[in-house]
């Protein structure tokens, strides 16, 4: 060590690993609630994500609102959320794409 310079740069960079080591532990809590999540859950959420109304999910999906609410709410319970702005942020962490008919 010359003159103390490295402390600060040692220091740092085990401050990032502690960093890194916290976001990795975090994705990975995210990813494993996002795997008990249905396959219909899993498409109204990304409709969710694209911002559609439940009556706008029911449509597209075929199936009634009072059961896109019922998704939904499992959604917000094995995400482990309690709000729409906290669901939205974990989505763009998981990278959860909007859902799409497009099937060319």
């Amino acid at each position: 060590m010359i003159g103390g310079s490295l402390s600060p740069v040692i220091m740092n960079q085990e401050g990032t690993i502690r960093a890194w080591e916290v976001i990795t532990k975090e994705l990975t809590n995210l990813k494993r609630r996002f795997a008990l999540l249905t396959p219909r859950e899993c498409e109204v959420l990304s409709h969710v994500v694209r911002g559609r109304l439940n009556k706008q999910i029911a449509f597209e999906s075929d199936i009634s609102e009072r059961t896109v609410k019922a998704h939904r709410r499992q959604v917000m319970e094995k995400m482990e959320v309690d709000s729409l702005a906290e669901l939205l942020r974990i989505s763009g962490k998981l990278d959860i794409q909007p859902f799409s008919h497009d099937y060319r």
